[in-house]
C-alpha cells in the first residue's frame, strides 16, 4: 500500500488522527550494515524543528545582533541564517553570540557570514559564467550580447536590410 490510512478513517467525521512511528530500514552487505531513517528536511536542518526553546532564543539573538551590525533587517536575517546554519547545537550558538557581542563586525563569525553571503552572483549571468561581449545593465535589468546571440542579431539585421 502506498498510503498509510484505511477506508474507515476516510469516511469518518471524527477529529482524531493516527500518528505513525518513523520507519527505519536495515540494509546489510558483506562489508557492514546501514540503517536508513526516514529522511526529511527536519533531519537535515535540526534548527527548523528545535528540540528546546533555548535554540530558538539563541537563533533570535543571533538574528537581532546581525540586524544591528548590518544596519539592514533583510541583510541581517540572511547573515544570521548563514552564521547559525539552522543548527541546534547550543554551545556552538552560544559561542557565536559571544563572538558577535564581543567582536561585532570584526568578529570571526560575522566575517565568515559575509564571505558566505558575498559569494552570491552579482549578475544573473555570472552563475552560468556567460561573459557578454557588450555588457549593459540598467538598474536590475541585464542585457547581454554573447557570441551566439550577437551573431544571430547581426544575421537578422542583415536579412531585414536585404529585404527592405
Amino acid at each position: 500500500r502506498i498510503f498509510l490510512f484505511d477506508e474507515n478513517s476516510l469516511n469518518s467525521s471524527s477529529s482524531s488522527s493516527n500518528i505513525f512511528e518513523s520507519q527505519s530500514t536495515n540494509f546489510s552487505s558483506g562489508q557492514g550494515s546501514f540503517i536508513h531513517q526516514d529522511a526529511s528536511i527536519l533531519n537535515d536542518c535540526p534548527g527548523l524543528n528545535p528540540s528546546s526553546e533555548r535554540v530558538v532564543e539563541l537563533q533570535c539573538i543571533i538574528r537581532e545582533k546581525c540586524e544591528e551590525l548590518a544596519q539592514d533587517p533583510e541583510r541581517g536575517q540572511i547573515l544570521a541564517e548563514a552564521i547559525h546554519c539552522e543548527s541546534d547545537d547550543i554551545p556552538f550558538m552560544e559561542s557565536i553570540v559571544d563572538d558577535l557581542t564581543q567582536n561585532g563586525v570584526s568578529g570571526e563569525a560575522f566575517r565568515e557570514a559575509l564571505n558566505q553571503v558575498g559569494q552570491a552572483a552579482a549578475s544573473p549571468l555570472d552563475q552560468f559564467e556567460i561573459v557578454p561581449l557588450i555588457p549593459m545593465n540598467i538598474g536590475n535589468f541585464y542585457f547581454s550580447f554573447t557570441n551566439s546571440s550577437l551573431f544571430m542579431l547581426l544575421t537578422l539585421s542583415f536579412f531585414l536590410l536585404l529585404i527592405h
